[in-house]
């Protein structure tokens, strides 16, 4: 015989849905424009709130509020203008706070205390900004051809293997090692065996005498660097987009070579685009002091093992070709003006990590008193046409010699950079170093914006779909299924608040698609407590049990169908997650937790609500 439903089993129910009330609570207070900004310590934010206030009144700017929490201060507002017009002012009066906008949550300390926040809405439903970034695979390849140039000339000296007469950088990263005869090329295979990367291949050429060992990567060589060159690249992005004060980004690596950033949210779109797309770095170079640097720009050909730079006055320098340093050690960099005699310029001021530092003192170490180069390196992407008229982006590589100087001292992790002239470019190169240099450098082939109002025009119209598809599912269940009816908006309704609940705890991100999802969800939670009263009918209609025992059994007997059921489309669910993108993500997350809601809702708290309003009399009557 079909058993009761145990008091325990209440209160646990009672529990639940109470502590889901509680985390659904954050979403109904919603989040307004605010402008985020950090001092160096509570004493100094709460100094700064006073003259806040005053500025925001002299430039009359209404607010709502202002909250001081340790060194964080937000200002809140009701509209992104005036968001936006506070951060331009107090940006200028607090240079060193680092103003951003931002949405920030309108629920009450109280329930911040207890770690409660409302569900993250992405980029279709709160604003912000859409950017597909291009890796310059060609780039890409032209330093890897230089790294195994590189690697391939310094072991074979340091091994003290000679015959290596020129190198010459091929297609995909590859490289050609010319060599004086056929013995000098069979002692570099064997020298070079150990060191070289496992993913390149190394092939003998025979040309009419000439004796050369072909160096390139496998095709699966050739799109991991595309893909290690995305990741890398996408975790610098997540630098970058932390300046922003973007409280939720999505950066993802979209196939080998595309990185998809999306920023909800954002309101500066030229300030992001110039952050994201910059791709402004140092680089470090010794001077061929020896060389004959005027014969080289006459020619525009430089000699064996060298590069021809410019200053930005046309003055030409043959640097030494190998990097002795680049921009991927630099931790810290701020513009500013020298303060010694005949130094009062612009310099941009460097911090390395440990590993650039040790670097950087070794070979200040082993080139005292010899020239050193600082390049300034930008990539520029120009839209060209191809040979068959079509229209193709293709990057261009500008490096300009921003000074050169003699090593007169060991130095490491710190040291200034002169001559970076005018002072603007100064602060945009210290910026673009502060954020990380890119592996490969990146340019923009997509851009979409999705304003605030659009935005909340989604989120209105989702939210009317979610409303009207529960008033018709309602009204269906109060005419067929009578009191039983009842129960079922009850549980409905309770289950939407679970998955709005859900979402919040586990910081799962609200998008369009998402609402979709919701809305199904709903269906399937309906359908889930029709198949559960369609089975209590047909144990009514066998008059074999009483009408509390045919209630019991029909749930009884309908629960392997819905879990198997629900479990199937979770793992449809699940399996969308793993192999969709954005949107489908998006869908996926919220039809994943719906299920999970939709199952204890029918299975368990409609169980509940039956069992304490219509079975607990010695005769109950249930009519269908």
């Amino acid at each position: 015989m079909p058993r009761a439903f145990p008091t325990w089993k209440y209160f646990l129910t009672i529990a639940i849905v109470v502590i889901g009330f509680v985390f659904a609570l954050p979403n109904w207070f919603g989040k307004s424009p605010a402008v985020q900004m950090q001092f160096e310590s509570a004493d100094a934010a709460q100094l700064a709130v006073s003259k806040i206030t005053e500025t925001l009144k002299e430039n009359h700017i209404p607010y709502i509020k202002l909250d001081v929490d340790d060194k964080s201060l937000n200002v809140f507002f009701n509209k992104t203008d005036d968001q936006i017009q506070a951060r331009d002012i107090l940006a200028k009066d607090f240079p060193k706070s680092n103003a951003a906008v931002n949405l920030l949550s309108n629920t009450p300390q109280w329930m911040q205390a207890m770690g409660l926040s409302p569900m993250n809405l992405g980029l279709d439903l709160r604003g912000g900004v859409s950017f597909l970034l291009q890796v310059d695979s060609k780039e890409l390849f032209e330093r890897k051809s230089a790294e195994l140039i590189d690697l391939s000339r310094n072991t074979l000296e340091k091994d003290s293997v000679s015959g290596l007469s020129r190198t010459e950088a091929i297609d995909n990263g590859g490289a050609i090692l010319w060599f004086s005869d056929e013995q000098a090329r069979s002692n570099a295979q064997n020298t070079l065996y150990s060191v070289l990367p496992l993913e390149v291949q190394r092939l003998d050429i025979n040309d009419n005498g000439k004796y050369g060992m072909r160096l390139q990567y496998t095709e699966q060589g050739i799109n991991a660097l595309k893909r290690r060159a995305a990741d890398q690249n996408r975790m610098r992005m997540a630098g970058r987009v932390n300046s922003l004060g973007v409280a939720e980004p999505s950066i993802q690596v979209v196939g080998d070579d595309r990185i998809l950033v999306q920023l909800p949210g954002i309101q500066d779109v030229n300030k992001a685009k110039e952050l994201l797309g910059s791709t402004a770095t140092l680089e470090f170079y010794l001077v061929d002091e020896t060389g004959n640097v005027a014969e080289a720009a006459r020619l525009k050909r430089a000699p064996f093992g060298d590069k021809l730079a410019y200053f930005e006055d046309g003055t030409p320098i043959l640097l030494k070709r190998r990097v002795i340093m680049s921009g991927e050690h630099i931790v810290d960099a701020t513009a500013g003006f020298g303060q010694g005699q005949g130094s009062n310029g612009p310099q941009v001021d460097v911090v390395l990590d440990s590993a650039g530092g040790a670097q950087m003192a070794e070979i200040t170490r082993e080139n005292l008193h010899k020239a050193m180069a600082t390049v300034y390196v930008e990539y520029t992407p120009v839209l060209k046409t191809d040979a068959a008229g079509n229209a193709v982006v293709e990057v261009e590589k500008h490096e300009t010699v921003v000074n050169s100087a003699v090593i007169q001292g060991q130095f490491s992790s710190h040291f200034q950079i002169t001559g970076v002239t005018p002072i603007t470019r100064a602060q945009k190169l210290a910026a673009t170093l502060r954020a990380g240099s890119l592996v490969a450098p990146v340019y923009i082939i997509e851009e979409r914006t999705i304003g605030p109002s659009a935005g909340q025009k989604n989120i209105d119209q989702g939210i009317n779909a979610s409303l009207l598809g529960l008033a018709l599912i309602a009204l269906f269940m109060l005419i067929y299924y009578r009191k039983l009816g009842i129960i079922a908006v009850i549980v409905l309704s309770v289950n939407l608040v679970l998955l709005v609940a859900l979402m919040s705890l586990l910081g799962a991100t609200l998008t369009l698609p998402g609402i979709a999802g919701i809305v199904l969800t709903l269906g399937m939670a309906v359908d889930a407590n029709v198949l559960i009263y369609e089975r209590i009918r047909e144990e009514l209609d066998k008059g074999v049990l009483s009408a509390k025992d045919a209630a019991r059994a029909g749930f009884d007997n309908a629960l392997s169908t819905i879990v198997d059921a629900n479990i199937t489309t979770l793992i449809v669910a699940i399996l969308l997650f793993s192999f969709g993108s954005g949107p489908i993500k998006g869908f996926a997350v919220t039809l994943s937790v719906g299920i999970l809601t939709s199952m204890f809702s029918a299975i368990w708290l409609t169980r509940a609500l039956v069992e304490f309003f219509m079975l607990r009399r010695a005769q109950p009557k249930i009519s269908l």
